[in-house]
């Protein structure tokens, strides 16, 4: 899913459509975006918090579940406003690695194996 921004106009022309015929999508996606506005704003950990509590009190009637993991994380979540830094390169590597090691089923030793992902990993 893409952000609001980064569509071309047919496509939020197309998008304006879609949630002009489904009262709870256009709910969603704007609940979709004020989130993704609230991490790109320049706020303390305790700012975001406060900001993530408000806009889980609309998301809890729509996103149940969802909205709930988030809630439930909201600490964790929040120590993104620290350095504005993800997890995304170490679950990358993690992905790479997987998929090394299902390509070279087999390996005859450890040292093999350890070989086969230093070679892939850091070509």
């Amino acid at each position: 899913m893409s952000n609001y921004r980064d569509l071309n106009s047919l496509e939020r022309q197309e998008l304006a459509e879609l949630l002009h015929l489904s009262p709870s999508l256009a709910i969603a996606h704007d609940l979709k975006e004020e989130l993704i506005s609230i991490y790109e704003s320049d706020i303390t950990p305790l700012g975001g918090i406060r900001k993530i509590k408000k806009w889980l009190i609309s998301a809890q009637v729509l996103l149940g579940s969802a909205a709930e993991s988030v809630d439930a994380h909201l600490t964790e979540i929040a120590n993104y406003f620290y350095q504005k830094t993800t997890s995304g390169v170490t679950e990358g590597i993690n992905t790479r690695i997987k998929l090394i090691l299902r390509q070279s089923y087999g390996f005859k030793s450890f040292n093999a194996m350890k070989e086969k992902l230093l070679a892939c990993l850091f070509k």
